[in-house]
């Protein structure tokens, strides 16, 4: 009784460790063929399913999307200045993506494009 009461402790050990380590990493599909994909810590980029579309690499703070456009907030994730903030525009009919832009070229660019979608500090949520 013993040996079978441990087994099915080390089971159940090893079953929920396999399972929280699969929990973090998640893709959420943003239209077009453009996917953002969350791996965890500062691994979050956007890509295009077909790389014609392009990517935005890590590490993605916040998007926002509607069936034409992504907004994205990104900080280079290699950048020797942590406080490097860039932003980007996908035009998601084009296959086509502008930026990285500072904050104030990044708010001309929107206007431009008539683009009223804002991106915010998010907290990452599945």
């Amino acid at each position: 009784m013993d040996k079978m009461r441990l087994y099915l402790i080390f089971h159940i050990c090893i079953t929920g460790s396999l399972l929280q380590g699969c929990t973090s990493d998640y893709c959420r599909n943003l239209g077009n063929g453009y996917v953002f994909c969350n791996e965890g810590e500062d691994l979050k980029y956007i890509y295009h399913e077909y790389s014609i579309g392009g990517e935005i690499p890590p590490t993605v703070l916040s998007y926002k999307s509607n069936k034409d456009y992504i907004v994205v907030k990104q900080r280079p994730r290699f950048s020797d200045n942590q406080d490097a903030i860039c932003y980007y525009i996908v035009i998601k009919n084009e296959k086509r993506i502008l930026g990285p832009f500072p904050l104030e070229q990044y708010i001309k660019q929107k206007k431009e494009y008539g683009i009223t979608l804002m991106v915010e500090d998010t907290k990452w949520k599945r």
